[in-house]
């Protein structure tokens, strides 16, 4: 991707309000405000996180801001380029491929825990419905950003089917980045909009009880939207030549 800022300053209007962080996980919280940054497309894939500025911006001192830095590269939202920087991580199709392997494997075994535990099938499948919600909102009001992070939320609630802290955990990282590649065409029908009325329709499925045609949607959703990811990488590779 070609576009590399040094500074915040194009995107501070953007930016949620913040304050200077001072309780003993301002580390985790700062990582986490970062990446609820990253995840509206404040910082968008290639772009670079200047340490001057967010120290600035929040109120913390470099070292505090470098440690959170190492939990974003850890989780594989950012990546450092030697003598350069640390920017907001741009996927490749190598990438994809590999989350989307580990995707397939982890989401269409939880969905078959659906109905596994009832309390917690309840709470999955209205999360789901409430993402849906949010989903067809987004895709109502041409907001894009809302559409993902629906979806990243729907996708979260299926993994939860299973009531495993370490794989929520995970799971959580791995939908966080296979995001990455939408931010970097975050707008259009023909991007986003097959994923809103799928994801409603595999609810449905799931609350009549369907699991098994459930897991059949997903399965073929997974390999649509790894395809779909696959095309906007190389689109953003030509781009940038």
């Amino acid at each position: 991707m070609s576009v590399m800022v040094s500074s915040m300053s194009a995107h501070n209007d953007g930016m949620p309000p913040t304050s200077p962080l001072t309780s003993v996980s301002s580390v985790e919280q700062l990582a986490a405000s970062i990446t609820a940054s990253i995840n509206i497309g404040v910082l968008v894939p290639g772009v670079q996180l200047s340490e001057v500025a967010l120290a600035q911006q929040y109120g913390v001192s470099r070292n505090t801001l470098r440690e959170a830095f190492r939990l974003l590269a850890r989780d594989g939202l950012v990546e450092h380029v030697p003598h350069r920087g640390v920017f907001v991580r741009t996927m490749t199709a190598h990438d994809l491929k590999d989350i989307y392997a580990y995707r397939r494997f982890v989401e269409l075994g939880a969905i078959t825990y659906a109905y596994s535990d009832a309390h917690r099938t309840l709470d999955c499948l209205r999360r789901m419905r409430v993402a849906c919600d949010h989903g067809e909102a987004g895709m109502l009001a041409e907001n894009w950003i809302d559409v993902g992070n629906a979806n990243v939320d729907f996708h979260q609630a299926i993994v939860d089917f299973v009531g495993s802290a370490f794989l929520t955990r995970n799971a959580r990282i791995a939908l966080a980045q296979s995001r990455l590649a939408f931010l970097v065409h975050p707008n259009g029908n023909d991007v986003h909009c097959p994923f809103v009325k799928k994801n409603r329709y595999i609810v449905n499925l799931l609350a009549t009880g369907e699991v098994a045609a459930a897991r059949d949607e997903l399965s073929t959703y997974l390999d649509r939207a790894e395809s779909i990811n696959l095309k906007l990488v190389a689109d953003g590779n030509e781009d940038s030549e």
